[in-house]
């Protein structure tokens, strides 16, 4: 099952109630472009070892060609690596974007453009259901992993280049190393763990869901012509995930 945001209709009601704000209707573009590349990224990142994966799921394969260095295998990995780095700035890139199009759409005064990130939009909006869903994504452990990663990750290598093995999980494939973040000066750094790849992978495409169930209920209020209420409503998004 997929989680869908029918960008199309949003940006045909951009260009038909605010055929001016030429810079607004190009925002639902960016987010499917957007959407279009982290497809792309994730399925080479999820499909990278599959030549070494065993049907019955077992690991022996994958442990021979890591242990004699098959040049296949230092292929594979260097994909999974590429696209999984990509995915993860292509999902950061996506929730500013969508940050950026909260802030024109819900906000009174919106703030200007280069102020708009999330956790700020998120901070700006009137007490809501919606506000407390943006704050509870903008706080959560792997939102704010992603956007750890990608401020360090333009300083240091953090992926293990070559894959290792742990026995006691059964799991061979790329590691992201333990490092730390300062978010505030405020506050102490924020230490995240050692992780697999494959499971960051999938994390980040989850944080990429969270969003578009968040933007499904931004159209559910405007294309209803009901901006003011999604600031007044207490009740729940429901998600409506299609295949």
């Amino acid at each position: 099952m997929a989680t869908t945001w029918k960008l199309n209709e949003l940006q045909d009601w951009l260009e038909t109630n605010r055929p001016d704000d030429i810079q607004t209707a190009n925002l639902p573009k960016s987010l499917s472009r957007s959407a279009f590349i982290l497809h792309y990224h994730v399925r080479l990142a999820r499909d990278a070892f599959a030549e070494f994966k065993e049907p019955d799921g077992g690991s022996e394969k994958m442990f021979v060609a890591m242990m004699s260095f098959e040049p296949d295998f230092s292929r594979a990995a260097l994909v999974q690596e590429a696209n999984l780095i990509a995915a993860i700035h292509t999902v950061r890139n996506y929730a500013d974007i969508f940050a950026q199009l909260v802030n024109t759409l819900l906000i009174p005064v919106p703030a200007p453009q280069k102020y708009c990130s999330f956790g700020r939009v998120a901070g700006d909006l009137p007490e809501s259901a919606f506000k407390q869903l943006m704050q509870e994504l903008n706080s959560s452990h792997w939102f704010r992993y992603l956007a750890a990663f990608s401020n360090i990750s333009k300083h240091r290598h953090l992926l293990e280049s070559q894959p290792s093995a742990s026995f006691d999980e059964d799991v061979i494939g790329l590691r992201v190393q333990e490092f730390s973040y300062e978010f505030n000066p405020k506050e102490a750094e924020t230490v995240f763990p050692r992780c697999w790849g494959h499971d960051l992978l999938e994390e980040t495409y989850t944080v990429y869901r969270r969003i578009l169930e968040l933007g499904q209920m931004l159209n559910e209020h405007v294309l209803l012509r009901e901006v003011g209420s999604i600031c007044q409503s207490g009740a729940s998004p429901s998600p409506s995930p299609n295949d």
